[in-house]
């Protein structure tokens, strides 16, 4: 299938590269420093959220998660990223990019993303016409740890897995 990354109403639009932006909106694992600095904010957030997005989807949680909303926030604001030993160089250096404290360090566009190292092998075309086939499917029901996370609740998933505590 083909996914579409949705943020279910918590944002703002801004249309033009150069315009800015004081509201404060969104997730909080995914708040860029920026905004809680409280200071003006463009669309160099989105690309923040895609850094954290990306590094959840690989890592199994957020870049600079915290049960603590306040320690969350200096984590985001100070802290520096760290990776499993898992994750490839390519993989570390996009995200790192993408999450740079300084908004004016992250990409400006989404074709400067596209270039990147990491996306080598990504052929853009196939995928926007939904011709891609994934380099693997993975099987739900083989996985022992999908069959855990089956047979949990949400509230269990979210508030009593190891990685939250």
């Amino acid at each position: 299938g083909h996914i579409k990354v949705t943020d279910f109403g918590l944002s703002k639009q801004i249309r033009r590269r150069d315009e800015t932006s004081l509201t404060f909106c969104g997730s909080p694992e995914y708040l860029p420093p920026e905004m809680l600095f409280g200071q003006e904010h463009s669309r160099a957030v989105d690309f923040y959220t895609l850094g954290c997005l990306l590094y959840e989807l690989m890592v199994g949680f957020p870049p600079f998660h915290c049960a603590d909303k306040k320690h969350l926030y200096k984590r985001i604001m100070h802290g520096t990223v760290s990776f499993p030993s898992s994750i490839d160089a390519e993989a570390q250096d996009l995200i790192i990019w993408l999450l740079s404290k300084d908004p004016e360090c992250r990409p400006k566009e989404f074709s400067e993303i596209k270039q990147h190292a990491f996306f080598t092998n990504v052929h853009w075309g196939r995928i926007a016409k939904k011709e891609a086939i994934p380099p693997w499917i993975p099987d739900l029901y083989s996985c022992h740890v999908a069959k855990r996370y089956m047979q949990m609740s949400l509230n269990q998933v979210f508030y009593k897995n190891t990685y939250f505590k």
